[in-house]
């Protein structure tokens, strides 16, 4: 297995525009204290971020030679969750400051906190109004009933946006502790609804071989809306825009702005008012998040600067998925290798995962089978037959037919096969293809005797596959038959021991 560590890259110098929107100071610190990064906001509260990288935080914004008591950072490298700290006052430029402090732990693959992300929200102005306040009140009864409800109307936006700065953290929180992709776009999508009170979400994920955004998740949405707006490319349509030019872009109506792409689905979808922000790291563009509401609807700078903040931890998270993903793939890959080390020590054997893949997949695209049920065919049929790495090769490779208890051995390979891949999760749907490859249409087959479509699709056109090559193929006790031979031999079995549509879609291949 490789010993592959994955690394949370984090942002190293300015993002664009979508870090900076939030009108509040961002600052990135290790476990030593030390300034990784700050944004554009809080360079100009102290100073270019290239002159303070490196430096300790409470050197260089408090002026203190130790670090701050109940310092917020420090209780989240310990326990991994947000802290919010009371207070904090600061002389800039021989100004007396305030500010409120939000910290989040940011999670590597592993579930350790080596960094943390610091939110600075500059409250001097309402540090300003409360005195005041408390100087007009000594004035008349009038007037201090007066300030008391400006008072009140204040503490309690203030409270909203606690609330939503804590469930926002919270919520990244999550985010960045997933380390599967689907799960993390899931989280997305289920979660934006709820905050912003809109009908649905869209994210779109960046194809960079294809060069396109990809509609990979969403909720409340139809299938056929899904299909025909699948992809965009960059600079196209609202969500292409956005990740265009890495700004959020909010619409009142749609049906009033030219730029929507597919603007007839989205009205018949009952689509009117939209929000679109980028999900950029490090200044490349790794997707949008649409929130889209079915009645028309201003967003406000508060909803769109509260998706804005999600959107950095949503980047964090899909870059960390991805990178997990590229380890998972790794080890795939030697499983597949040692796939063909296998094959290859047996001349009889020999490319035989390749070709049952090539044949399945030929099947499965005349079935017109989509992308993503191909992608578990193309795993499937290179592992399918992985368990027999478990199986003596005296048994394999034996000259002649197999004793009934040899075949009991042999007939143990699917299911060690699915043991020997069950730690790999991007695999989990290959789980039961691979286990049902041999079940039989008549019910006779094995390790389950699963019956008709009790048996997975994907295993009933592997079974077809795998016995056209098996027949077509040379084994120590016997000659191959002729591609014409075989095929009827499948012709007499449809219906028995193969599906009669997916045997017959296989037959026409052929025919063709």
């Amino acid at each position: 297995m490789l010993n592959t560590q994955p690394q949370i890259n984090l942002p190293d110098k300015a993002s664009p525009e979508l870090l900076d929107v939030l009108n509040a100071g961002l600052c990135v610190l290790n476990k030593d204290m030390d300034i990784l990064w700050i944004n554009k906001v809080q360079e100009s509260w102290f100073a270019p971020c290239k002159e303070i990288v490196g430096k300790k935080c409470y050197e260089t914004f408090e002026k203190r030679d130790h670090i701050c008591i109940g310092c917020p950072v420090i209780k989240s490298f310990r326990d991994k969750k947000t802290h919010i700290s009371n207070l904090r006052t600061v002389y800039l430029n021989g100004e007396k400051r305030y500010f409120r402090i939000a910290a989040s732990p940011i999670l590597n693959p592993f579930g350790e906190a080596d960094k943390v992300l610091e939110l600075v929200i500059d409250i001097t102005e309402k540090r300003k109004n409360e005195v005041e306040t408390r100087r007009l009140n000594a004035n008349t009864r009038k007037m201090n009933k007066i300030l008391k409800n400006l008072a009140n109307e204040r503490a309690n936006e203030l409270r909203l946006a606690d609330e939503e700065l804590r469930t926002i953290f919270e919520l990244g929180n999550r985010l960045v502790s997933s380390l599967e992709i689907n799960e993390v776009l899931q989280t997305i999508v289920n979660t934006v609804p709820n905050f912003l009170n809109v009908s649905g979400c869209i994210v779109r994920v960046f194809d960079e071989t294809r060069s396109k955004l990809i509609l990979e998740a969403a909720s409340g949405l139809s299938g056929t809306f899904v299909e025909n707006t699948e992809s965009l490319k960059i600079g196209e349509g609202i969500s292409g825009i956005a990740a265009k030019s890495g700004v959020p872009i909010a619409i009142a109506d749609i049906s009033c702005d030219n730029r929507v792409k597919h603007l007839q689905e989205c009205i018949k979808e009952g689509i009117r008012s939209l929000l679109v922000v980028p999900i950029a790291f490090k200044n490349n563009i790794l997707g949008t998040i649409a929130a889209y509401s079915r009645d028309v609807k201003s967003f406000t700078a508060s909803e769109i600067n509260l998706i804005s903040t999600f959107a950095i931890h949503a980047a964090i998270a899909l870059n960390n998925a991805k990178l997990h993903k590229k380890i998972q793939l790794s080890y795939y890959s030697t499983i597949a290798a040692l796939v063909n080390a296998v094959e290859a020590k047996d001349p009889y054997t020999s490319g035989h995962s390749e070709r049952v893949t090539n044949y399945a997949l030929k099947i499965a695209k005349e079935l017109n089978l989509g992308k993503r049920a191909l992608d578990v065919l193309a795993y499937s049929g290179k592992l399918h037959d992985i368990g027999k790495i478990a199986i003596p090769d005296s048994i394999l490779q034996k000259p002649g037919p197999l004793t009934p208890l040899e075949m009991a051995e042999v007939e143990t390979h699917p299911v060690k096969g699915v043991e020997m891949v069950r730690s790999v999760k991007f695999l989990e749907k290959c789980f039961s293809v691979i286990r049902h490859h041999h079940e039989r249409y008549d019910g006779k087959g094995y390790p389950d005797r699963l019956k008709g479509k009790e048996i997975p699709v994907l295993s009933r056109i592997l079974a077809v596959a795998d016995a056209f090559d098996a027949m077509t193929s040379k084994r120590p006790y016997r000659k191959g038959l002729k591609i014409d031979e075989a095929m009827v031999e499948i012709e007499k079995n449809l219906g028995k021991q193969f599906d009669s549509n997916i045997g017959s879609a296989f037959l026409g291949i052929f025919k063709k």
